[in-house]
């Protein structure tokens, strides 16, 4: 069947039976109001099933949806028949969408129509007929939004930041950074990036630990470790315990820091996806899942240079990459910082850049803050230590500082800390 060439009616009754046959809630809901709201449909009833799905937390039915709407069960019933998966629900969406904007069309048609044959002033026809177009495009989207909405809170929020009420934004646990980064912000998308082996997931791990045990609700996605290792390197790093690698490895109390550890962990609300080969729209709908499920403060993925994606090449796919970041940042309203490695030359440069990132010029324009991770000049062709103190550069820090400070990676047990002894000077960059 043709999907793209359906009546109104089938369009509507596709997004709703879409959503209703979602095998992971609200995955389909959310792909279709990204596309069109309530507003879109033309059968207002259907419409109103469509904006109360969006106040559930929970997989709706039929028998919710006509409590909650006051639409005949029966309906309901037929209409989400009109499919078996929700595999088509953006084709069905966008089939709304291209219906409501044609009926529009046809209303400014008729509308200019009659005041023709009614002989009115040519220009106020002209100027009527360009405000309703002007109307319609907006209407197609909510992303316009007066400057003055809401800017009256933005000030108060100015105002509580100057005086210590709020923080300015998810502070990492690291002093020192966050003297510098003022946390990561809602809305926008950071990088962390090293060579391999650098410790970047050791240093990702220990910040969604430190936010974690704040109480914030974290979601940490692994593409390139396993949920076991993660365990692992989560319970020994809170535990000052070295990672066990032989039999009778562990010494004095480590058993008991590890089950202490155990039991704080256990009550953080920290989630981990380790599926692999992940995409924007799959991430998107997972991490959109979760936010209405659950909250979700902030997201981390390790690492952007193994997702899958569309491009010709690596370079294509990476950049292509990035934007869904900075697009899925926006759209949860929530912080994301994804890892990436630098290429060779950084290992030759003595000072780091952001033109180290590998593979893509597409995460140096798109993230909010660029991080990069690096051992110090005088360890750069020696050998790993059990504990290295690590230079990490805040190369790009959108409205806000640059610098570079130092971390301690403690390999052993895969955790960094904060070197940070003293007040941080007022000014790094």
């Amino acid at each position: 069947m043709n999907y793209g060439d359906l009546s109104e009616s089938d369009y509507e009754s596709g997004v709703l039976s879409s959503c209703l046959k979602d095998l992971n809630w609200p995955t389909a809901y959310g792909r279709a109001s990204e596309i069109i709201n309530p507003s879109h449909f033309a059968d207002a009833n259907k419409g109103r099933v469509f904006e109360e799905m969006g106040k559930l937390t929970e997989p709706p039915d039929e028998v919710v949806l006509a409590d909650k709407t006051g639409v005949d069960m029966m309906d309901i019933f037929s209409w989400c028949e009109r499919t078996e998966t929700s595999t088509y629900v953006a084709t069905f969406a966008e089939g709304v969408l291209k219906c409501w904007t044609t009926r529009q069309a046809n209303y400014i048609a008729l509308e200019l129509m009659d005041k023709i044959r009614e002989k009115e002033n040519p220009n106020d026809i002209l100027a009527n007929a360009s405000k309703r177009i002007t109307d319609t495009l907006g209407d197609q989207s909510n992303e316009v939004t007066d400057v003055g909405d809401g800017l009256d809170q933005v000030l108060q929020d100015c105002f509580d930041l100057d005086e210590g009420k709020i923080e300015p934004g998810v502070m990492t646990g690291f002093t020192d950074l966050d003297n510098v980064l003022g946390g990561f912000k809602k809305g926008e998308m950071s990088c962390i990036s090293a060579r391999p082996s650098h410790g970047k997931t050791a240093l990702s791990l220990s910040m969604a630990a430190k936010i974690a045990a704040k109480g914030n609700k974290v979601m940490f996605c692994s593409l390139e470790m396993s949920l076991d290792q993660l365990r692992k390197r989560l319970l020994h790093s809170e535990a000052s315990v070295p990672i066990i690698n032989t039999s009778n490895h562990y010494r004095g109390d480590d058993r008991h820091k590890l089950t202490e550890a155990m039991h704080r962990i256990n009550g953080w609300q920290l989630k981990i996806d380790q599926s692999p080969g992940m995409t924007i729209p799959y991430l998107t709908a997972k991490a959109m899942s979760e936010k209405t499920r659950n909250g979700l403060d902030i997201l981390f993925v390790d690492y952007i240079g193994i997702m899958n994606g569309p491009g010709k090449d690596i370079y294509e796919r990476v950049s292509g990459l990035s934007r869904g970041m900075q697009g899925l940042a926006k759209k949860l309203d929530i912080p994301v910082v994804v890892l990436s490695q630098q290429n060779r030359e950084s290992e030759k440069d003595t000072t780091a850049k952001m033109s180290h990132l590998r593979d893509s010029g597409g995460l140096e324009q798109d993230a909010d803050q660029v991080i990069m991770l690096r051992r110090t000049k005088d360890m750069m062709d020696k050998p790993f230590q059990p504990v290295e103190t690590m230079e990490i550069t805040v190369a790009k820090n959108r409205n806000g500082r640059t610098g570079t400070l130092p971390l301690t990676f403690s390999r052993s047990y895969a955790r960094y800390d904060s070197t940070a002894k003293e007040p941080q000077p007022a000014r790094l960059n």
